[in-house]
C-alpha cells in the first residue's frame, strides 16, 4: 500500500467535505500552542501547581489552559497565563486565501 503525502491526503478530503483542511490546520495550531504554554511554563522552573497559586485559580484550570480542550479559555486568560511567567501574546494577521472571502 502507498503511502500518500499527509498534504494530499487534506486536500483529497477538503474536496469531500468543504474546511476538512482548514478544521485539522486549526486543531493543529491549538495543539501546538497548547505544547508551548506547557513548555514555557517548565522552562521557567514551575509547576502546574505553583502556577495556579500565583494566578491563583486551581491547578485543574492550569492543565485546562495547557491542553486548550475548555472551550472557556479566554485571551484574557491566556495573557494572564503568559504574562505571570513573563511573556506576551503576539497577533498578526495573514490573509489565508481569496476562497475564503464571503
Amino acid at each position: 500500500m502507498k503511502l500518500k503525502k499527509f498534504e494530499t491526503y487534506l486536500d483529497e478530503k477538503d474536496e469531500q467535505s468543504a474546511g476538512y483542511k482548514a478544521d485539522v490546520e486549526l486543531l493543529a495550531n491549538i495543539e501546538l500552542l497548547g505544547l508551548q504554554l506547557q513548555e514555557l511554563r517548565k522552562k521557567n522552573g514551575i509547576n502546574q501547581r505553583e502556577l495556579a497559586e500565583k494566578l491563583q485559580i486551581s491547578q485543574q484550570r492550569i492543565s485546562e489552559i495547557e491542553k486548550l480542550n475548555n472551550g472557556n479559555i479566554t485571551l484574557k486568560t491566556l495573557l494572564q497565563y503568559t504574562k505571570k511567567l513573563g511573556y506576551d501574546i503576539r497577533f498578526q494577521l495573514e490573509k489565508i486565501s481569496d476562497k475564503s472571502v464571503l
